[in-house]
């Protein structure tokens, strides 16, 4: 007799032998019971949970010779046929290969047939979001109103690719992934009628590696055991698997929270040649770090239940967690993120994760938001403090200085107008000076849309605006810069937002003036005069250390 595997061998055959689906058991169980049965049922979920299995029970239970019965016998005809796959009355298709039309149409002349023998005619639709969206029309009206004798069972791990005129004509169930401890429950009870030899702890990482399948968890078993005779523990299970164990893990996150660059790299050095593979290392790497913020989060050792490892080494984990901010756990999260997507794309997988490691290990001390608020509320208050001293020296100086100046402009209006010539035109925007905030407005804008324009304009000055022409002088030797600010689209921009800025319509004049590189040398020595002076201040000196930043510009004002 051919070999039969443990998935086959140990499939569910009856309701009550379905892990995890207590919920859909009672309801069909109760349906069965009542005469209640619907005539289509759509079962949804991952993979090998027993969707399909389900199916099968439910078959053999409405045409059961003791049936329809809540409990199948298993041992009449009807049901050993349908057990082993040989009955005419129950016809599974695989949807990925009858999806077309005309398959529907088949299927659909096939419905009008009575059973052969059984009570019920059971066709049972796996994978049925892959039947195409005008099969699924041509199936409406008989899944609508089927025939007395005919039951639909479907079934879908993609619930959301079945038309919705399809799901309103189905009852609804959806399976959930088993957990690590009813997985580990019916292993269990596989190894010891198989007599196998097979340690707690490789016991919990197949469960965990099952991902919630009891069909994985089956077969990898199946698979431990006819490559190894004696006893399967942790070590063989990585091996077959190819994943990193629980010490490899530590070792290299212990590595990363001490920012240990060479010994982290030479831990990944013995990952590879043993043959693991780094996309299992990386998925392997977040798994450490997201059970490491679980234990911050939730007060260490009581992280058990959303942690499936034991006490030791959860105990081990909450150590690691001492050392490492949420920030940095949030760094590290998304360092591993990028190279997951990376190593999708990549051939060059090694340099991916080596170049991740480094940065990891290389990464900078992070601050949180609450402890960067705090320092500049106190820088704020201290800046504070200096602008009032400072406007409390500044306001005689100002005063003093008010009042020279109205002195000096009344002596000469008063030479101007006894010598006949014209008063000077008033100060003001409309009249020919413009605000120094006027001027770093539009470069502003400028620079928001072109930024070579604004850095060229920068060079110039603005010399007036007068009669709705804004005049710009350029140094005699930026003559490059005034031709480049002359070209047409290059006008169009600087016009047009000038209009934005002064809220009219302006034409811009450009200009060269012999005197203007004088003056802007005499500005660049007053900048790095202030530049200087700002440096040596200890509030300024606070600032640049919380920003890691540097004077671009001082004024002397």
């Amino acid at each position: 007799m051919s070999y039969l595997v443990f998935a086959r061998k140990w499939r569910p055959q009856n309701f009550d032998e379905v892990l995890g689906q207590e919920h859909i058991a009672t309801t069909l169980k109760n349906a069965l019971t009542l005469d209640r049965v619907a005539h289509a049922y759509l079962f949804a979920g991952p993979r090998g949970i027993g969707k399909t299995s389900t199916a099968r029970i439910l078959a053999r239970a409405l045409n059961c010779e003791k049936g329809p019965a809540s409990k199948p016998c298993n041992r009449c005809s009807f049901c050993l046929e349908i057990s082993e796959g040989r009955s005419l009355d129950v016809i599974e298709i695989d949807g990925a290969s009858n999806r077309g039309i005309e398959q529907v149409r088949q299927l659909r002349e096939n419905v009008k047939f009575a059973p052969a023998r059984s009570r019920f005619k059971v066709y049972i639709i796996d994978e049925v979001h892959q039947i195409t969206t005008d099969g699924f029309n041509a199936l409406l009206k008989t899944l609508e109103e089927p025939p007395a004798h005919i039951k639909f069972i479907f079934a879908t791990t993609q619930a959301h690719k079945v038309l919705p005129t399809i799901l309103s004509r189905c009852q609804r169930f959806d399976f959930k992934p088993l957990s690590i401890s009813s997985i580990a429950g019916k292993l269990k009870a596989i190894i010891k009628a198989e007599k196998l030899n097979v340690t707690e702890e490789a016991l919990l990482y197949v469960s965990r590696a099952a991902s919630g399948s009891m069909r994985d968890a089956e077969s990898i078993l199946d698979q431990l055991s006819s490559f190894c005779k004696a006893e399967i523990n942790l070590k063989t299970v990585t091996s077959v698997l190819g994943t990193i164990d629980f010490e490899a893990l530590w070792e290299i996150s212990q590595r990363i929270i001490e920012r240990k660059t060479p010994e982290a790299l030479l831990l990944l050095e013995k990952i590879i040649n043993e043959g693991k593979d780094l996309s299992q290392f990386i998925a392997g790497l977040m798994e450490q770090f997201r059970n490491i913020l679980i234990t911050k989060v939730v007060s260490g050792r009581n992280a058990g239940s959303l942690i499936d490892l034991p006490g030791d080494c959860i105990g081990r984990i909450c150590e690691q967690g001492k050392n490492l901010t949420f920030e940095e756990l949030f760094y590290i999260f998304n360092v591993l993120v990028r190279a997951q997507e990376n190593l999708k794309r990549s051939l060059s997988s090694r340099v991916i994760v080596e170049m991740a490691l480094v940065k990891l290990t290389q990464r900078e001390n992070l601050s949180s938001l609450e402890n960067i608020l705090a320092r500049l509320t106190g820088l704020e208050q201290k800046l504070g403090q200096a602008s009032r001293y400072c406007e409390e020296i500044a306001s005689p100086v100002i005063a003093r200085s008010e009042a020279t100046k109205q002195s000096q402009d009344g002596l000469a209006t008063g030479s101007a107008i006894s010598k006949g010539e014209a008063a000077p035109l008033p100060r003001n925007d409309e009249n020919g000076v413009i605000q120094h905030s006027s001027w770093l407005n539009l470069l502003q804008a400028i620079k928001e849309e072109k930024m070579f324009l604004a850095s060229s304009l920068e060079l110039g000055k603005m010399a007036g605006l007068v009669d709705g022409v804004l005049t710009v002088a350029f140094p005699e030797k930026y003559n490059f810069y005034k031709e480049t600010m002359e070209q047409p689209e290059n006008r169009k921009v600087i016009e047009a937002k000038a209009k934005e800025v002064f809220q009219r319509d302006l034409k811009v004049k450009f200009i060269l003036d012999k005197n203007l590189q004088a003056a802007s040398s005499e500005e660049e020595q007053r900048s790095k005069e202030a530049q200087k002076k700002l440096s040596s201040e200890p509030i300024v000196q606070s600032a640049l250390n919380i920003f890691q930043g540097r004077i671009v510009k001082g004024n002397s004002q």
